[in-house]
């Protein structure tokens, strides 16, 4: 795992270890963006298949779990969401969700780190922007990563 990748999983956990997950880097594809928006689309659909796998088969139901729109579940789940993929408002909300199944949140946490650590494309900056938006606030008031 790449030095880049551990220290976004660590902002993000706020631990110190490793999700059961293999990446491939983004120097692999030459910084096509093609192959790069269809690895990002790939691992959002991976969300939906988590959210099936679940239980949770028509789009009422994935959409209450995540606490979204069915407009907005439906796109998630198959993998059509916008070309810069999954914000983190969106993000923080489907995290924030109490029934969302730890399969799901597993695959969230996984996609959140890789874009994080740059294997979906964007610049250095959005990226900066992207992981300060995910700080959620813990019951006393402090900045808490996830």
């Amino acid at each position: 795992m790449s030095p880049k990748l551990q220290f976004a999983l660590t902002a993000i956990t706020g631990q110190n270890s490793r999700l059961p997950f293999v990446i491939e880097l983004s120097e692999q594809n030459g910084g096509d963006a093609r192959a790069t928006k269809a690895r990002q689309s790939a691992k959002i659909r991976e969300i939906g298949d988590a959210l099936r796998a679940s239980g949770f088969v028509t789009v009422n139901q994935q959409a209450q779990v995540l606490d979204l729109c069915r407009s907005t579940a439906w796109n998630l789940v198959q993998g059509n969401h916008k070309g810069t993929g999954l914000s983190s408002s969106l993000i923080k909300r489907m995290l924030a969700s109490p029934r969302l199944p730890d399969g799901v949140r597993t695959k969230i946490t996984e996609y959140v780190a890789e874009k994080s650590a740059g294997l979906y494309g964007g610049e250095k900056f959005r990226l900066r922007r992207f992981r300060a938006k995910l700080v959620f606030p813990d019951t006393e008031g402090r900045a808490v990563r996830k």
